[in-house]
């Protein structure tokens, strides 16, 4: 049975190896030059810690294991709506690239915090 693994948002967040980038560009159309915005990606530059670098590049480990069925990856509301928070996911240079990220149920349920009104007399 494969082992079930909860993922959290920096996992989520560090899979992601490419950053959007804009480069303005000269073009020269006959004796006119003019620039336009080329969108694009690019590598993110690597941390200064080398141990956390690491770690980092183990999550492509991580996105195998998870296709290879090892693992069984799982995220949750929270952990979703923390994300969403974020910048937009680039697939291209994602480590869970096409992983099946399953959903779990939270660990508490907000409501269940939520004060109830009680009834005069009792």
């Amino acid at each position: 049975m494969p082992k079930r693994v909860l993922l959290d948002t920096g996992v989520f967040i560090h899979s992601e190896f490419a950053e959007s980038t804009v480069r303005n560009v000269p073009i020269r159309w006959g004796p006119h030059e003019c620039s336009s915005e080329v969108y694009g990606l690019k590598g993110k530059e690597p941390g200064q810690n080398e141990e956390y670098e690491k770690h980092k590049q183990a999550l492509f480990t991580v996105g195998r294991l998870i296709r290879d069925g090892e693992i069984e990856a799982y995220t949750s509301i929270e952990i979703d709506f923390e994300r969403f928070r974020g910048s937009a996911a680039i697939q291209e240079f994602n480590a869970l690239r096409g992983r099946r990220i399953n959903k779990c149920a939270p660990a508490l349920e907000p409501p269940a915090f939520r004060k109830r009104p009680t009834s005069p007399g009792l």
